[in-house]
Parts: C-alpha cells; sequence; structure tokens
C-alpha cells in the first residue's frame, strides 16, 4: 500500500468516526474492491453498514443487492428489501425502482399493484429514466393504472429528456406515425436521431433504412453504411446481413 493511499484511509477512518457518512462509504468501496489495498468484505460490510446507519443510500442500496444476491454474505432476501425499502426512503431512485420490479415479479411471494405503482412513481419523481419509461407504457397500455394517453406521452417526454433511449424511439414512432400526438416528421426524425445516440440499435437501423432508400430524409448511402455498422455494433442481426452487400 502507498503512503498517499494510507493517508487518504486514515483521514477517511478518523471523518468516519467522526459521523461521516460519506467517509464511511467510500471506506466501503475501497475494501470491497480492494482499491489499492487487499479485499476485505468483513471491513466493506462494516463501513457500508455504518455509512447507511449515517443515512448514506447508496450504502443501503449496496448492502441491500450484497445480501439479495448473496455475495460475500448469506443470502437474505427480507433484509434486502428492507434496505432496499431504506434507500428509497433515502431518496435512492433505483431503490424505488427495484422495489416496483420486486413487487411485480414471481419472486414476490405476495405481489402487490399497489406497491409496483406507488413506488415507479417514486422512481420517476426521483428523476429513474427508465422507470418514467415504464410507467409511461403502463399509462399507456391501462396496466395497473387507468389508460391516460396524455399522461403517458407526458411521462414519456420526460423520460427522454432524461436519457431513455427506449422512450426517445417510441416518442419518434409516434410523431412519424401521427399516432396520438401531431404528425411531425422532422421531430420524429430528431428523436430517432437522439434514440441512436443513446444506444438504440433499432433507430439506428431505421435511421439507415431511411438514408439508404432516402425516406423522410434526404438519400445518402455512406451515412446509411456508417449507421448500418452503428446498429450492427448495438446487436441489430438485420444490419449485420444489410451490411454483407456492401
Amino acid at each position: 500500500m502507498g503512503k498517499n493511499i494510507e493517508k487518504r484511509i486514515q483521514l477517511l477512518e478518523e471523518a468516519e468516526e467522526l459521523g461521516d457518512a460519506d467517509a464511511a462509504y467510500e471506506l466501503s468501496l475501497i475494501y470491497l474492491y480492494g482499491n489499492h489495498v487487499e479485499k476485505d468484505i468483513a471491513k466493506a460490510i462494516m463501513f457500508l453498514e455504518r455509512a447507511e446507519e449515517l443515512g448514506d443510500a447508496s450504502a443501503a442500496y449496496d448492502l441491500a443487492f450484497l445480501y439479495m444476491d448473496g455475495i460475500d454474505v448469506e443470502k437474505d432476501d427480507a433484509k434486502g428489501i428492507k434496505l432496499l425499502k431504506r434507500a428509497e426512503e433515502l431518496g435512492h431512485a433505483s431503490a424505488a425502482f427495484e422495489l416496483a420490479l420486486y413487487y411485480g415479479s414471481e419472486e414476490c411471494v405476495e405481489k402487490d399493484a399497489e406497491k409496483v405503482i406507488m413506488y415507479m412513481k417514486r422512481a420517476e419523481e426521483l428523476g429513474h429514466a427508465h422507470a418514467t419509461s415504464i410507467l409511461a407504457s403502463m399509462y399507456m397500455d391501462g396496466e395497473y393504472v387507468e389508460n391516460d394517453i396524455a399522461k403517458s406521452i407526458g411521462l414519456l417526454k420526460r423520460a427522454e429528456e432524461l436519457g431513455d433511449m427506449d422512450a426517445a424511439y417510441r416518442l419518434a414512432s409516434l410523431y412519424i406515425n401521427g399516432k396520438d400526438v401531431e404528425k411531425d416528421i422532422a421531430k420524429g426524425i430528431r428523436l430517432l436521431e437522439r434514440a441512436e445516440e443513446l444506444g438504440h440499435a433499432y433507430a439506428a437501423y431505421d435511421l439507415a433504412s431511411r438514408y439508404m432508400n432516402g425516406k423522410d430524409v434526404e438519400k445518402d448511402t455512406e451515412k446509411a453504411i456508417e449507421l448500418l455498422k452503428r446498429a450492427a455494433e448495438l446487436g441489430h442481426d438485420g444490419a449485420r446481413e444489410e451490411l454483407r452487400k456492401y
């Protein structure tokens, strides 16, 4: 261990003893991953528990998955769920999202639709992009909630702004086809481009097809091939097949 990391750990331990949650959490990560020190799971868990006690949401979240996955500790789903709830109460968006998924899953002995919606809404409020996108789908399809197209579209827009690629792709389709919104091809293309930038394989393939055929955009074979390559890199089988022609 170098002198710098020794000094860093000493300072962090002093801060942790004074009740610094961030210091306790940083120490947990140092020992959990063996960052410049020998990996020490017992110490990592000790500092995670200390950080959680001090109100660190990320520590509660990390502890939850250690117990739910049985990683380096005895598997304990009940303790994991309790810690997820603690993390959610502390404002952890992903904890709220995971709770929503849990209460709608087969793993949950007592599936609870109300809790699915409650935690999905909470995750959306906390800025979880994918939770917002899923909530939009629920309102679109009337799953768990009453069908509300306007609310669904509003949530899709929020999810896209938060960086959800599926939301951007679905909004693009709505605007291009004029479904439930006023038709706007230019806006739809911009949203396809946004989805592709965010890593959506089908958006990249859709754009490639449009540039290859000059549909709603100026024909550009070179750009189309680049987009096919991008789609293939993102795992689109059809794009891989198309690239064999070039």
